[in-house]
């Protein structure tokens, strides 16, 4: 435990105690006393206040007696509850000050960890790249299939790791609202998806007239990211067709990136957004989970929601309030 919540826990001094116990005697002195004037002010006209004071009936005594002790009982009550109360708001303060630290060391350790692997990549990719372009001629087949290999999947591994440098962008950067056109976002986003679609024939229908106050450079990334994850869910050397729209859910605007030719079962949608839940082995969806924790980030940030439905008529699509 840290020196700050020792702090926060420990016991009550003994000087505390006894200030506190002669303010609970001062306070009861002084309601004996404003009784007293109290009473011989409006309900014993025949006494003074020295005299309801310093010689009351033994009723009154009971009553002063009692009252006082409910006083002071009350007092003592009140001043635990504020005491916990400010513990509770020192450690909640604590807390919080360890959970950003946390979070600032985790966004830092995210962005050095993907540049030292983007570096030591770069070494295998060009070794692997000179043996493709110089030596391929003198490797024996099952040689050059396995250099093939390396080079497919370290493209692979360098996808990867731009999406976790993009995660730490997600995480790291200040957010700067404007409104904007989503359609332009949304074009942009597309284009990089058909530039990089590799095998895979894509199409991408975009509904007109969106517009929204947010973040252009991290909207446009979370979505890029959702269409490569619902592009993922097609099979190999497919046709991907995707929906990009919104719609209104009682009275809430929502965006959504829908593919209109898959569906998961409702297991598999759930585990996908289980960042530490494997999938089922599927070389399809490779790579989704990582690209979803990036554009859930990026529409929390935004304070909206993100969440998945599937449906055999529909397809599988990504909802977000932003």
């Amino acid at each position: 435990m840290s020196t700050a919540c020792q702090e926060v826990h420990s016991p009550i001094p003994y000087h505390s105690r006894s200030r506190l116990f002669w303010i609970g005697t001062g306070l009861m002195v002084l309601y004996y006393v404003a009784d007293s004037a109290m009473d011989a002010w409006f309900f014993d006209e025949g006494t003074t206040a020295l005299e309801q004071i310093f010689s009351p009936e033994t009723h009154e005594i009971a009553i002063r007696l009692l009252s006082g002790t409910f006083l002071f009982i009350f007092f003592l009550f009140a001043k635990h509850i504020l005491a916990k109360n400010q513990l509770l708001q020192q450690s909640l303060v604590i807390q919080s000050q360890q959970l950003m630290t946390a979070s600032r060391e985790r966004e830092a350790f995210l962005y050095s960890l993907s540049h030292e692997l983007r570096t030591t990549l770069t070494c295998i990719y060009t070794a692997d790249q000179i043996l493709l372009e110089k030596h391929t001629e003198s490797l024996e087949p099952e040689a050059r299939y396995q250099v093939e290999k390396i080079h497919e999947f370290s493209e692979k591994m360098a996808d990867q790791i731009d999406e976790m440098l993009d995660l730490s962008l997600a995480m790291r950067s200040s957010l700067e609202r404007e409104q904007v056109s989503l359609n332009k976002i949304l074009q942009e986003a597309s284009q990089e998806i058909l530039s990089v679609a590799n095998d895979m024939t894509v199409s991408i229908e975009i509904e007109n007239n969106m517009f929204a106050e947010c973040d252009p450079i991290l909207i446009r990334l979370a979505i890029r990211n959702l269409c490569q994850s619902a592009i993922h869910f097609s099979k190999p050397n497919r046709f991907a067709e995707l929906v990009i729209g919104s719609e209104k859910r009682e009275g809430t605007y929502t965006l959504f990136v829908r593919n209109k030719d898959v569906y998961l079962p409702e297991k598999e949608t759930k585990k996908l957004f289980d960042f530490f839940d494997r999938l089922p082995k599927s070389e399809n969806l490779a790579g989704v989970q990582l690209g979803l924790v990036l554009a859930e980030t990026v529409i929390q940030r935004h304070g909206g929601q993100m969440w998945m439905e599937s449906d055999a008529t529909l397809g599988t699509s990504f909802h977000f309030t932003i």
